[in-house]
Parts: C-alpha cells; sequence; structure tokens
C-alpha cells in the first residue's frame, strides 16, 4: 500500500479521513457517523505513513524557511523583520 501525495494534501486540505476500500460495511457506517459527529477517520495501516509524510514535508519547509540571523553588531536587517510577519510601522 502506498500512500500518495495528493491523499496527504486532501487531508491537509480539510478531508475528514482517509479509509481503504477493503473496510467492513459496519466499520464503515461506524466511521461516516463519526465524521458527522467531527471526528477524523484514518485507517490504521495507513496512519504510520501519512504521519512520515507531514513530518517530511514540515522538515522540508523548516529547511527552506530563511533563518533571522543578526548582522554583525547584532542589528537584524529590516528586509527580515518584514519576513517575520511585522509592518514598517512596528519595526
Amino acid at each position: 500500500m502506498q500512500i500518495e501525495m495528493r491523499d496527504v494534501e486532501a487531508l491537509r486540505k480539510g478531508a475528514s479521513g482517509y479509509l481503504l476500500k477493503d473496510i467492513p460495511v459496519g466499520d464503515l457506517a461506524q466511521a461516516v457517523q463519526a465524521v458527522h459527529r467531527g471526528i477524523y477517520q484514518l485507517d490504521p495501516a495507513v496512519m504510520s505513513r501519512v504521519m512520515t509524510s507531514l513530518i517530511e514535508l514540515k522538515r522540508m519547509e523548516s529547511q527552506t524557511a530563511p533563518s533571522m540571523t543578526p548582522v554583525s553588531g547584532g542589528a537584524t536587517p529590516p528586509g527580515s523583520l518584514k519576513h517575520a510577519g511585522l509592518t514598517e510601522r512596528k519595526i
């Protein structure tokens, strides 16, 4: 079984769960009821793969995020502060 990035992305964008095709009918009915109550449903066989994908995605995002290291003299470049979400007025 392979979890595709599109499946992980569907969960990130608001899908309420991920179930396999061979789920027993009774379990499917319970899963639908749980989703209706706002409880996410994720097949246990899928959980570790989805979590691994999300952790890897987060790791990649953190590696590409610009660092805010001070320049000489301890000053932080104004562009870095803007990137951090501060407005010119707050800077």
